[in-house]
């Protein structure tokens, strides 16, 4: 069987968040969800979803797929790793998407001069990262200049830095669905702006966001384990109201940590005012003075109740001369603020509207780390709670399949690294029918390894051909493809010793890893060559360089003698005096051009 690893190559990888690299090598996995459905993705399709009224398609998704491979790159990753990178590319879509409702409420547009504009920035940016890199790994001198730089590039690629930036340019207006996806990242900053026009603050409000408050908080998690939030700071609330102590209402029900050595009855936190100015969440806490207590606050992610201690006034003496960059800053904080509400109201769970249960449980499990907010035993709840939910997807729907295979295999996943040795062995057959699922629409050798060492446990001969595939699908031949190579062997020798491997499958592995080996050896030999010509090609420009030093050098040394070894008075070769007569006889009894009284020769 002939591989057909990643050939290793001299490049200049100048990435672009955005859209990926000058020049892009890398080994695409074929089952990321940017290829697993290209048709779906070319032709016209229903949404897979909605946020607020603007729909996501296939397509988008696929899109923000490929954006998610160029920004973190796609090759050595595990299964687990390529399956949240699809929930990362889907919660990106859906991001998008809420982007574009928030430029249709606020009516804001982006031209394509915007688009471009952000498209140069971002390449110059890249560029300078680039060639900071060069210069921290060695290729480039610590005082290398930009035109060092362009020279480098030239060498290894024989463009220069902007032939290649304006090719990149090119690639990407020459792609119709990544200038819409560019468009829609650009719409936060100018709804940001359109927010930031609407946000007016009092000189009261800037002089109150200079101050720090000292505060006690009541503070109730919306993930907390002791009930429903809501109805425990509503407990809180009347327990205060009906006159007890702050303090012992904050031991009884606040899950806030007081430091270490502290009492958590008398245990404060120092408070921004400048939050209460900008964030309408905590608006109530404004108008409070020292010993006052708040109404309940409806926070992310949980519900608060604060009492002020003392407040510390911070009004700097040059306020008048500072004031207005100080409203614009806060201008600027709340609109941040208010855009992230926005978003964050726009794409909870219950506002999406789904019409692929696949997508739907890839999203819902991706976002338990989120929504979970640490508690491990609710995140553990709600994976067990996804795993045992029963979907149904069309199975000619590939992106939906794949999505529904992934979304449970991250869930078991995420259980599985808790489960003791008894839990697993109780959870092997479902393990095995979820690792079987994933690898129908994806391939992954750590599934694959994982698989044939659960099969084996089984006693059931599919482990042989699992092992198989994994030799197979072992293309890396740095140190991960090698810690493959040596897991294959050891499994190997366990089935042989199992009589779970035939004599055709032992003698394909056997093959598989032999090429292994094969390639390892022609990819580090062509590693190497490289790094010497490379290392060539530098000792080479440095002499050059030296040369042209030297050369510059010698000729300023020759010019400064020139200038130094000249007559007085005289800015070059001077005419000689015609026979018979002096210096002074020419130019008609003019002044003379040199004499004792004007050395210069000046009038």
């Amino acid at each position: 069987m002939e591989k057909s690893g990643c050939a290793t190559v001299v490049t200049i990888a100048i990435g672009l968040v955005l859209v990926g690299g000058f020049i892009a090598q890398s080994c695409a996995k074929a089952n990321s969800m940017s290829s697993a459905n290209e048709e779906q993705k070319k032709a016209a399709v229903p949404a897979m979803l909605t946020v607020g009224e603007v729909p996501v398609t296939a397509a988008d998704i696929s899109d923000a797929r490929e954006a998610v491979n160029k920004q973190f790159g796609s090759q050595n990753n595990t299964l687990e790793a390529d399956a949240q990178m699809d929930g990362f590319a889907l919660a990106q879509a859906i991001q998008a998407a809420a982007n574009q409702a928030l430029a249709t409420k606020y009516k804001v547009q982006v031209t394509d001069d915007e688009v471009r504009k952000s498209v140069q920035d971002q390449l110059d940016m890249s560029v300078q990262m680039e060639k900071a890199q060069l210069v921290q790994s060695g290729k480039l001198k610590k005082e290398a200049t930009d035109a060092d730089f362009d020279a480098y590039v030239k060498a290894q690629t024989g463009k220069t830095v902007s032939e290649i930036k304006a090719m990149k340019v090119d690639e990407i207006f020459s792609k119709p669905e990544t200038i819409a996806a560019l468009r829609r990242q650009l719409i936060g900053k100018k709804v940001s702006e359109v927010l930031e026009k609407e946000a007016k603050f009092t000189d009261d409000d800037i002089k109150l966001s200079k101050a720090t408050a000292e505060v006690q908080r009541i503070y109730v998690k919306d993930s907390t384990s002791k009930g429903k939030a809501q109805e425990i700071i509503g407990k809180a609330e009347a327990d205060l109201k009906a006159g007890k102590a702050f303090g012992d209402v904050v031991a009884q029900y606040t899950e806030d940590v007081p430091e270490k050595g502290k009492d958590i009855k008398t245990a404060t936190q120092t408070f921004s005012m400048g939050q209460a100015v900008t964030d309408k969440d905590y608006e109530l806490l404004k108008k409070l003075k020292v010993g006052e207590v708040s109404g309940v606050l409806d926070l992310d992610g949980g519900y608060a109740i604060y009492k002020i201690i003392k407040l510390t006034p911070n009004v700097p003496k040059d306020f008048e001369k500072e004031k207005e960059q100080d409203r614009q800053m806060l201008a600027s904080q709340y609109a941040g603020t208010l855009l992230r509400k926005e978003v964050n109201a726009m794409t909870a769970p219950e506002k999406i509207k789904w019409s692929n249960a696949g997508l739907e449980l890839l999203y819902e499990v991706f976002m338990i780390p989120t929504h979970s907010e640490g508690n491990v035993e609710k995140a553990n709840k709600l994976y067990a709670e996804l795993l045992a939910k029963k979907v149904q997807v069309d199975p000619n729907d590939v992106m939906g399949t794949g999505a529904m295979a992934k979304a449970r295999f991250l869930a078991s996943s995420a259980l599985w690294a808790k489960y003791t040795d008894a839990q697993k062995k109780e959870k092997a057959s479902e393990r095995i029918e979820i690792l079987t699922a994933v690898l129908e629409g994806s391939e992954g050798i750590d599934v694959r390894l994982e698989l044939a060492n659960l099969l084996l446990d089984q006693k059931d001969k599919a482990a042989g051909e699992n092992l198989l595939q994994a030799a197979r699908s072992n293309l890396d031949y740095d140190q991960p493809g090698k810690t493959n190579f040596d897991k294959i062997n050891e499994l190997l020798a366990k089935l042989d010793k199992a009589g779970l491997v035939d004599a055709a499958q032992k003698a394909d592995i056997e093959k598989a890893q032999k090429e292994w080996t094969d390639q390892k050896k022609e990819t580090d030999k062509a590693k190497l060559e490289q790094e010497q010509e490379m290392e060539r090609q530098r000792k080479e420009a440095e002499e050059q360089a030296k040369k042209d030093k030297a050369e510059a050098e010698k000729e300023a040394k020759e010019a400064k003698d020139k200038s130094t070894n000249a007559p007085s008075g005289s800015t070059g070769p001077k005419a000689p005096s015609a026979p018979g007569t002096s210096s002074s006889d020419l130019g008609g009894g003019g002044p003379s051009t040199s004499s004792p009284l004007n050395p210069s020769g000046g009038q």
